[in-house]
């Protein structure tokens, strides 16, 4: 198991979004949560993150990479004035990494984008940001977002090449 989170709950005021939750992701499993909106996907994944508080329960993430959860609730946190190969050097340098050119272009080609392309990625579509953005995390992959993957028969093999759990 990579992650655990027993017993969730979230309210806002008189509103209560997540009552008891349990939930188990084991390595090299992909997950989807599915719900209808306002049904507490959202706020589920903003707990797991950290981002929000929840009410009661626990989130336990068993894994000792530097950087072991990352996710995609919106919009990817990028250095939008930076190209997609300045954002991965940065992001291989917080996690103390050392990657090859070679390396950075096959992330880049493996979410669709173009190794020449040189550009800040403030010029980027919202799908491309999402891309990269999923190259900032090691273990678990959370997004909001079905559309994580723009070949869907291909997802699964690129998600797992990366991450060691997905949670979609």
């Amino acid at each position: 198991m990579i992650l655990e989170a027993g017993n969730i709950s979230k309210s806002f005021g008189a509103l209560e979004v997540l009552k008891n939750l349990d939930l188990e992701c084991h390595k090299g499993k992909i997950y989807g949560l599915i719900g209808v909106n306002g049904a507490g996907k959202t706020t589920l994944f903003c707990i797991l993150l950290g981002l929000i508080k929840q009410d009661k329960g626990t989130v336990d993430i068993y894994s000792q990479s530097i950087k072991p959860i990352g996710g995609i609730v919106e919009k990817p946190a990028l250095y939008e004035y930076l190209s997609a190969y300045g954002n991965l050097k940065v992001f291989a340098r917080i996690q103390g990494l050392k990657l090859t050119q070679e390396l950075y272009f096959q992330c880049m080609q493996q979410v669709g984008l173009s190794p020449g392309r040189k550009d800040a990625v403030r010029n980027y579509s919202m799908g491309m940001e999402q891309g990269l953005g999923r190259l900032q995390y090691n273990d678990i992959l959370l997004s909001g977002q079905f559309n994580v993957c723009s070949n869907f028969k291909g997802c699964y093999e690129d998600l797992h090449r990366y991450f060691k759990s997905v949670i979609i």
